[in-house]
């Protein structure tokens, strides 16, 4: 794969859905997403956990069109 194929957009909402098979354990998403992060989740606590509405959130596409990474950018306090 060529990097140049590799494309950063916006998440949407099927994304953030995706991403939730990502994290079948408590430990995997305790690691991608801090303690507070609850488990075991549902699609409503996931989105809620992930702050969606708050947070710019984004995701890494190959050409195919599948998500390869997920992010988020914001100002952290303190």
């Amino acid at each position: 794969m060529i990097v140049a194929d590799i494309k950063l957009n916006a998440a949407t909402e099927v994304d953030i859905n995706r991403l939730i098979s990502w994290f079948p354990t408590a430990r995997s998403v305790r690691v991608w997403g801090g303690p507070k992060f609850r488990y075991p989740f549902t699609a409503e606590t996931f989105f809620e956990d992930v702050h969606w509405q708050q947070i710019d959130s984004y995701r890494l596409v190959d050409p195919a069109g599948d998500m390869l990474a997920f992010g988020q950018i914001y100002e952290r306090l303190g």
